[in-house]
């Protein structure tokens, strides 16, 4: 049975020597490399530049880059096509960004989701498996990734533009697939607005809507006839650092004949090496999915996320001044919160507005989550 084969992000932050030899038998088990030679078609998002630049763009939190040999790891591996619209592609401007595409191309790798600029970007691909015409569509929320005439940047989310996409490319295919780059870091549920977001795009004819950017197994729901997951994990995109739940990730094989029908892979980090776990133990990834489908349990969990992030939030948009130092030191949490509250006018900020306008419109509150998180947030603060 033909099959199309979807990984999450990966990128050599770690082990490029093995990338770039390549030596894919020290980072994959022998089960997910059958896995990927045996598909049609396999695709993955590529969290990152391949490039030897060496100035990174200006933005918060890190810059990602690889030499561009490590590309041949995904070409042994039998990576077809990669998505680009995520937040770590233009972190080396669009000298980077040149690099990246030039490499793929030359190794007769796909990719989409991004562009040289504003006027060059495209959004989707499209496949035909089994007779069927299977359409792929990337997009990302708006992390320090704008593109411009002149600056090379992504796909971004914006309901109008991307709805009505849909439903435009609905009408010329058999299946349309949502690859969305977003959502909350290191948690495993969607903000209510992400939720609104996948809604909205199944109601507009998407039949698998997929979040990537979270590095971490999330939860998954059916809606309106759509399959919607909201956090695939990690395929091979680790830090040392990072929290045990970044080791674990979901390949989604589409099994295309008459009808398609998904089937999940559990894949785990161990000793460096990416392995297939035959028989993945789903209990605590069922019990979050109900917790989703109990609205009340769910908006409960999410009010407490929220609550860790205020007082960073309330900064970040309203502005550090000094007097702000010596009541953090002086007040508990709880009276801290309410003391910001008391002062904070919009989300444009009180002292230096138009420097906060401006980091606003770049994305700068992209450095702690992404949009939606800032809109949940701004929400519960008030």
């Amino acid at each position: 049975m033909a099959s199309i084969l979807i990984g999450g992000d990966i990128f050599p932050r770690r082990n490029m020597d093995l990338f770039s030899t390549p030596n894919i038998d020290r980072l994959f088990s022998t089960e997910i490399i059958e896995l990927f030679k045996k598909s049609d078609f396999t695709l993955c998002n590529l969290e990152g530049a391949l490039t030897d630049a060496n100035i990174p763009a200006p933005k918060c939190g890190p810059s990602i880059k690889a030499s561009p040999n490590t590309v041949r790891a995904l070409v042994e591996l039998g990576v077809d096509c990669v998505t680009l619209a995520n937040n770590h592609i233009p972190d080396y401007g669009t000298e980077g960004y040149i690099d990246t595409v030039k490499v793929l191309e030359q190794n007769q790798i796909r990719y989409f989701g991004a562009g040289i600029n504003i006027d060059t970007i495209q959004t989707h691909i499209c496949i035909t498996i089994n007779n069927k015409k299977i359409i792929i569509y990337n997009v990302a929320e708006t992390v320090f990734n704008i593109p411009d005439k002149n600056n090379a940047g992504v796909n971004l989310y914006d309901e109008y533009i991307v709805c009505n996409d849909l439903r435009d490319l609905r009408r010329g295919c058999d299946c349309l697939i949502v690859i969305y780059h977003g959502g909350a870091e290191f948690y495993e549920y969607p903000t209510p607005w992400l939720k609104k977001r996948f809604h909205r795009m199944a109601d507009c004819g998407a039949d698998y809507v997929i979040a990537q950017h979270t590095h971490c197994i999330g939860t998954q729901e059916n809606y309106n006839g759509a399959y919607l997951l909201y956090g695939q994990g990690n395929f091979y995109f680790h830090q040392k650092s990072d929290p045990a739940m970044t080791k674990d990730g979901l390949l989604l094989e589409l099994l295309v004949d008459d009808t398609i029908v998904l089937k999940k892979h559990f894949v785990h980090l161990e000793n460096e090496k990416i392995i297939y776990i035959r028989e993945p133990d789903y209990s605590s990834f069922n019990e979050r999915n109900q917790r989703l489908a109990e609205g009340d349990t769910f908006e409960k969990e999410f009010a407490i996320y929220a609550q860790k992030w205020t007082v960073k939030w309330l900064l970040e948009f309203r502005g550090l001044k000094l007097i702000d130092r010596i009541m953090r030191i002086i007040l508990s949490r709880e009276k801290f919160i309410r003391y910001l509250r008391s002062s904070y006018k919009d989300v444009t900020g009180t002292c230096s507005r138009r420097r906060r306008r401006r980091s606003y419109a770049r994305g700068t509150f992209g450095f702690f989550s992404h949009e939606t998180i800032a809109l949940d947030i701004k929400i519960i603060c008030g």
